[in-house]
């Protein structure tokens, strides 16, 4: 029997026919490639899944009850790094193995982070407002040299990892970095040059302050009101990890109030339903479309990653990137080999 993989979207490109990076799964006379239409979502049915052997995950939730009557299905794999439409219990409950692909988007969400930094140094986005709205005499507005700030991450996985080495050359001249990440160990800290604070050190010290969380019950709503009125007044936010770290009303009102000089944020509460977000009522903030991690290079690592997963799991070998071992051991009464759990990350 062929082995079955449903992908959530159709995102074949028109000309090859084939999903760029998914390439060796389209070759594999052995698989059985499916696409969902257009209608389905945002939560996962079981007919979705039936006779699946295996299903490429976007962002449409997979419940307990997706799984009702669902027999065929073993692997999960979830583009990107997130991970929180996917319900890891029922999964694992069902021996169902879950993996994601958080080395796809790392240099490109990091990428991305580092623009924004430079832009809140250089408060490009007040710049521009001002000059399209108020004319040339009022547009400027000083900024800052990050070989005299400090940069604060607020997680230090992947992306924070990385994000650290593409500041390096502002580090040797003169770019503190402090971090807040209980799961890191005095070793990582100490290998990585940085300094090791609580939440409320690193909110009243930095310039500009960082996220490189997941959105799990430990971090939704992590920050709000309070914290935000820690940071200092000349301080900037940059999120390009998930929205739901913060109620996005508190952040606005903190702008507003001028208890923080700007943001660059990526990513919002209840996304993609954004009509009305108070974020985008701020006319000098960056703003963008959870963006950060997708560019056609990444999307074809994710992709890679997804597809390499899918084959070796269809071989009988570990996917990496797993989720949930315990669920692995359940599918084949083995131990996972430690190196194919997800990587210790918060970003």
């Amino acid at each position: 029997m062929p082995y079955h993989v449903t992908v959530e979207r159709d995102v074949r490109h028109p000309e090859t026919g084939v999903v760029p990076g998914l390439d060796r799964l389209f070759e594999d006379p052995e698989v059985e490639l499916s696409f969902l239409g257009p209608d389905r979502g945002p939560e996962l049915a079981p007919e979705d899944l039936r006779g699946a052997d295996a299903y490429v995950s976007y962002s449409y939730d997979l419940t307990a009850d997706s799984l009702a009557g669902v027999d065929s299905l073993e692997l999960v794999t979830r583009a990107g790094a997130g991970y929180e439409n996917l319900d890891l219990g029922a999964l694992t409950d069902r021996g169902v193995v879950a993996a994601h692909a958080p080395q796809g988007p790392t240099a490109s969400a990091a990428q991305a982070t580092v623009a924004m930094v430079l832009a809140c140094a250089h408060n490009i986005p007040r710049q521009e407002h001002r000059l399209r709205t108020q004319g040339w005499e009022t547009a400027r507005d000083q900024g800052f040299e990050l070989q005299s700030a400090t940069v604060g991450f607020v997680g230090m996985g992947l992306i924070g990892r990385k994000v650290l080495s593409d500041l390096a050359p502002f580090r040797e001249d003169g770019l503190e970095a402090t971090v807040y990440d209980p799961y890191l160990s005095p070793e990582e800290v100490d290998e990585l040059g940085l300094e090791q604070v609580d939440l409320d050190t690193l909110l009243e010290t930095s310039d500009i302050v960082t996220l490189h969380v997941p959105l799990t019950e430990e971090t939704r709503g992590m920050l709000g009101t309070a914290e935000f009125e820690r940071m200092q007044d000349s301080a900037y936010l940059v999120n390009t990890s998930r929205g739901g770290v913060y109620p996005d009303e508190e952040l606005a009102r903190a702008l507003r109030e001028g208890e923080l000089a700007g943001a660059a944020v990526d990513v919002f509460e209840d996304e993609p339903g954004v009509e009305g977000n108070p974020l985008l009522a701020i006319e000098d903030i960056m703003v963008t479309p959870h963006v950060a991690g997708v560019t056609t290079d990444s999307l074809r690592r994710i992709h890679r990653i997804m597809a390499e997963s899918i084959h070796v799991h269809k071989n009988g070998d570990p996917p990496r990137n797993v989720l949930n071992p315990d669920a692995y051991e359940q599918q084949t009464g083995e131990r996972l080999p430690k190196d194919k759990e997800t990587p210790s990350f918060r970003g």
